[in-house]
């Protein structure tokens, strides 16, 4: 009884080595997979601290490069991924999620500036998407269901009146320090809270969408 009972531990055991091995295995192969969009997404992210840096020291025409260079990337990872097929699920993932890093960033360091209910409801609805998106992952065990937890039209959307909404922010800054036209310093504020305040039904619909995925997983037969 005891040798059965140490060798039903030892098969245990040797199965979660072996389950351990497949995950890392697979994680590399898919990280592999989708290598250069996986950059191009890091190399948006890396852009987040010469933005916030730029803009404290004044240099808003650099701030506004790096946010363009940003921009360009989180449009290029995703262009690259589907035109080579380079689709991966750690990239399908870290894509919203860096997203976010880089909208939150902002609005945080720019938080006396933006409409504050608007970048609550921005960071809550995305907070909840990506706890869902992490849900999704790990609740659907059945390869042959394959859920796509990439950013739909609404959020893409949404995604980009954000970020239109940031420029104008950083044009505001612009204008405010070598123009000196309050005019136009006030009318890019006015584009900044617009661009802000019209990603807020996007985000919730963007979340709805999650929410309905969720729903598929745990109600419908796989």
């Amino acid at each position: 009884m005891i040798n059965l009972t140490f060798s039903q531990i030892y098969m245990k055991m040797s199965k979660c080595v072996s389950n351990r091995r497949f995950i890392v295995y697979n994680f590399k192969a898919d990280f592999k997979k989708g290598l250069l969009p996986n950059c191009i997404t890091f190399v948006g992210v890396l852009m987040i601290l010469p933005i916030i840096l730029a803009r404290r020291a004044g240099m808003f025409g650099s701030s506004l490069f790096y946010f363009v260079v940003a921009w360009f990337c989180d449009w290029a990872d995703g262009h690259f991924a589907r035109k080579f097929v380079m689709t991966s699920k750690i990239g399908t993932f870290l894509d919203p999620l860096t997203d976010k890093a880089f909208t939150w960033s902002i609005l945080i360091d720019n938080w006396h500036r933006v409409p504050k209910e608007a970048a609550v409801i921005i960071m809550i609805t995305g907070l909840l998407a990506t706890i869902g998106r992490i849900i999704i992952l790990i609740a659907n065990r059945n390869p042959a269901v394959n859920i796509d937890i990439m950013a739909g039209m609404a959020g893409k959307y949404k995604t980009n009146f954000e970020k239109s909404g940031l420029v104008a922010l950083l044009l505001a800054d612009i204008c405010g320090k070598y123009i000196h036209y309050e005019w136009l310093v006030d009318l890019f504020m006015f584009i900044s809270k617009l661009g802000i305040w019209l990603s807020i039904p996007l985000a919730i619909i963007s979340f709805l969408s999650i929410v309905m995925k969720l729903y598929k997983i745990y109600h419908e037969p796989a």
